[in-house]
C-alpha cells in the first residue's frame, strides 16, 4: 500500500533513536527469519508493522507469529512489550488481529496504531512522538534494544 507501513516504521524508529534507543528494523520480504527472532529475544520492546489485506494481517507476518508461539514467552515469566501498527484501505483490523496473536505468544501489547492508506505528515509526526514515548517507557529497563518487524 504505497509503502505506508514502512513510512510508519521509520517514523516510530526515528522517535526511538532520537531518545537513544538501539533499534533494528527488518523487512520480512528480504530479512532472514531466524535473525529477526534472535533480535526479538534480545529486545525489551518489539514493534510489529503489518498492512491489512482483506481485513486480515498481511500473510508474511504469519510465520513469525508461528515461530514466536513456539518460543512460549508466556511460560518464561519474561514479559516482552509490543506495539502493532500498519496501514489499511477499507475496513482495517489486521493490526488488532496481530495484537491478539502476539498477546497469545506472551507479549504485552501497549498500543495498536492504524493509518488509512498513506499516512499524512501530521500522522508521521505523531508516530515519531509515539516512538519517543515508547523510549521513555523502556528507559528504566536493563535491556532497551528495540526491534521493528
Amino acid at each position: 500500500m504505497h509503502y505506508s507501513t514502512q513510512k510508519m516504521a521509520h517514523a516510530l524508529a526515528e522517535g526511538l533513536i532520537a531518545e537513544g534507543v538501539d533499534v533494528a528494523v527488518y523487512f520480512l520480504h528480504t530479512d532472514e527469519r531466524s535473525e529477526i527472532v534472535k533480535d526479538i529475544l534480545d529486545s525489551k520492546l518489539v514493534l510489529f508493522g503489518v498492512p491489512t489485506m482483506h481485513n486480515e494481517p498481511f500473510p508474511s507476518i504469519g510465520d513469525i507469529v508461528c515461530y514466536l508461539r513456539g518460543l512460549r514467552f508466556d511460560k518464561t515469566g519474561q514479559k516482552k512489550l509490543a506495539v502493532t501498527f500498519g496501514s489499511m484501505g477499507w475496513r482495517g483490523g489486521g493490526t488488532k488481529k496481530l495484537a491478539d496473536a502476539i498477546s497469545a505468544c506472551g507479549f504485552e501489547v501497549l498500543q495498536d496504531l492504524e493509518a488509512y492508506y498513506v499516512p499524512s505528515e501530521n500522522e508521521l509526526v505523531e508516530y515519531f512522538e509515539v516512538g519517543k514515548q515508547l523510549a521513555a517507557r523502556i528507559a528504566t529497563e536493563a535491556r532497551s534494544k528495540t526491534s521493528i518487524v
